[in-house]
């Protein structure tokens, strides 16, 4: 099976049944600059470095749903991984797909914008 880029998840909100679906990666490509020796072996100004994002304990970026982590405690809150997906491409995709289908625009979600563009309270059923 071919290694897995991020994945697509859903935190619901154990004491209100709000929820937040959104996307993470397992990892980050980071750019460092390199220090004079190695700059003088390798010809190179930058390298970069594969570093963990934090997925094992994050439930998502919504600002509403960060201050109800942090007002409820995280014991209140579950994250269900719905989907891994093998680049980023296909996690934005999935993310969209999931988005649409489980009506966050419309339901009791978190969730204040798709694809960018904000829409909470601009449509109605």
């Amino acid at each position: 099976m071919a290694e897995m880029y991020g994945f697509i998840y859903k935190t619901t909100n154990l004491a209100t049944g709000r929820w937040y679906v959104g996307k993470k990666a397992y990892s980050h490509k980071i750019k460092v600059k390199v220090g004079k020796k190695e700059r003088k072996r390798t010809g190179k100004r930058v390298k970069y470095i594969i570093k963990d994002s934090g997925y094992k304990e994050y439930l998502g970026s919504s600002e509403e749903l960060k201050k109800d982590i942090e007002k409820l405690g995280r014991v209140n809150f579950r994250r269900e991984i719905l989907r891994e997906c093998p680049d980023r491409i296909s996690l934005s995709y999935w993310e969209q797909c999931y988005l649409f289908t489980l009506g966050a625009i419309f339901e009791n979600s978190y969730n204040s914008n798709l694809g960018g563009h904000f829409y909470r309270g601009k449509v109605s059923q």
